[in-house]
């Protein structure tokens, strides 16, 4: 996993809840549900403060996925 802080600033959307409705463990950063790929992600404790982030996953059969979010504290 690649992280990349690309920004500071947040954009004026309204903030939503991400909060998983499957189980999330520690020990399972990624994991495929109902077609969906979910990232065990804490915005809670360290790492990441507030702005536009990059997420960069080279999955085992090779191939890359990116995800931008934006994290409002």
């Amino acid at each position: 996993m690649q992280v990349t802080k690309y920004t500071s600033a947040v954009d004026s959307d309204p903030a939503i809840d991400a909060t998983p409705t499957d189980a999330v463990t520690t020990g399972n950063q990624f994991r495929l549900t109902d077609s969906e790929w979910h990232f065990n992600l804490s915005t809670k404790g360290g790492g990441f403060s507030q702005g536009t982030w990059m997420l960069t996953a080279t999955l085992q059969d090779g191939s890359i996925h990116t995800v931008w979010i934006s994290i409002k504290k």
